[in-house]
């Protein structure tokens, strides 16, 4: 099953086994507006578990399982989205390189979700991306890193009170 919003209000997404092989995302999210993504499974999907693009506002990510998608469990890619929370989500490897990607993503909040077992990072904050909450994660068990900011350009980002250990 993949889930798309593009030009669309008030989503909500609750209670979902959102997964397939052949699909490129689980939950696509463009030019939409109170986005609530809660208590779903999204797994085995071939690029993103949850892939959020440009023009968006108000999306909420809350306790979901979200796993062994092939690129990231959660990836943000734009610096028209705003107002974005990722909160309390298990979010784990099982052949996924990275748990969270903010990209270009500017004011968002990734708070109290437990991120391990991905290939490469639990939280990558790159390509200008300014501004993000990093508060409260538990990250571990990751095979390179915890938490990385990989960019020059990745300024004013803060990363707060973290449980960061194990394998990173």
């Amino acid at each position: 099953i993949s889930v798309s919003f593009s030009s669309a209000q008030e989503n909500r997404i609750i209670s979902n086994d959102i997964w397939g092989a052949n699909q490129n995302f689980g939950v696509f999210i463009a030019s939409a507006r109170s986005t609530w993504i809660i208590q779903n499974d999204i797994h085995n999907n071939e690029i993103y578990g949850v892939y959020i693009n440009a023009n968006v506002s108000n999306v909420i990510v809350d306790q979901n399982r979200i796993y062994s998608n092939s690129t990231s469990g959660i990836e943000m890619d734009n610096d028209s989205a705003e107002s974005i929370k990722i909160r309390s989500n298990a979010i784990w490897g099982g052949g996924q390189n990275y748990g969270i990607v903010i990209s270009d993503i500017d004011n968002t909040l990734v708070y109290f979700n437990q991120i391990y077992g991905n290939l490469i990072c639990g939280i990558d904050i790159y390509n200008a991306a300014v501004n993000n909450q990093i508060i409260g994660n538990t990250v571990y068990n990751n095979v390179s890193y915890g938490i990385w900011t990989s960019s020059d350009n990745a300024d004013s980002n803060k990363i707060i009170s973290n449980n960061i250990s194990g394998g990173n």
